[in-house]
């Protein structure tokens, strides 16, 4: 058992705690939200990959992956087909 601490140690522990506490679950929250984020990128880019037949180079499929507007990727594979 650890030796008695006075109350303002004690209070010192605790906000340690929380701030370790939240830091984890926030962390985590991210590291997840990331994970999600990758694996609609790596989807995206094997699809666009595919549906063109490789008539396009490998860095317009990663360009087109992360594009956040898909109008302008439709225009893209417009000039391929």
């Amino acid at each position: 058992m650890p030796p008695e601490l006075g109350a303002g140690a004690n209070m010192s522990r605790l906000r340690l705690n929380r701030l370790l506490n939240q830091s984890g679950q926030t962390g985590r929250a991210a590291g997840n939200a990331l994970g999600v984020l990758g694996l609609f990128f790596a989807s995206f880019e094997s699809a666009y990959g595919y549906l063109n037949d490789s008539r396009l180079p490998d860095w317009a499929n990663s360009v087109g992956a992360g594009e956040p507007r898909p109008s302008r990727l439709y225009g893209l594979l417009r000039l391929c087909l």
